[in-house]
């Protein structure tokens, strides 16, 4: 009986030893998480093409699934799964001039599910770029990382899909 008892507690306190262990040390997320595969189109809309100089204007993203079968996405967010582009003629970038946000790992409840055919958007301003008058090419870009730099334990898409290019004239 008395054997019994030590061989219990020995147990019990083995089990919380490893519990402790388990939540003091970092969670492998990279190997928990999967990637899915499927099809997305990113569509860019500009509220305007033409505007003068020093007008802001809207831009509108439309994040859709093209699959036969749900996807989980991260969502929208600026500077974390998308980026929009403004570029001159030449190719280089347009610089960037409002704040870099501090990013933190995400988790699953940064993800949503997208149904086959839903969509979802994000809408900016155009003043984070200094438009001076000339052409240029918008564009936006979504991406997302591997599990290994989040707290990501669902499965969610992962990769990178571009909007077509549209020309933006400052007058």
């Amino acid at each position: 009986m008395k054997r019994q008892y030590i061989l219990s507690g020995g147990i019990i306190l083995l089990t919380v030893f490893f519990l402790l262990v388990l939540f003091k040390t970092s969670i492998p997320y990279g190997f928990l998480a999967r990637s899915q595969t499927g099809e997305l189109n990113l569509t860019i809309i500009p509220e305007k093409t033409q505007v003068e100089e020093g007008e802001n204007f809207k831009i509108h993203l439309i994040l859709s699934n093209a699959d036969s079968k749900s996807i989980n996405l991260w969502m929208l967010e600026e500077q974390v799964s998308y980026d929009i582009l403004f570029s001159y003629q030449d190719g280089a970038k347009v610089s960037y001039n409002c704040g870099i946000i501090q990013r933190f790992p995400l988790t699953n409840e940064n993800l949503i599910t997208l149904q086959p055919g839903d969509s979802i958007t994000a809408t900016q301003d155009s003043s984070c770029w200094n438009l001076t008058k000339g052409a240029y090419t918008l564009s936006a870009v979504y991406h997302t990382g591997p599990a290994k730099d989040e707290r990501i334990t669902n499965p969610y898409w992962l990769g990178t899909v571009k909007s077509s290019n549209i020309t933006i004239f400052v007058e």
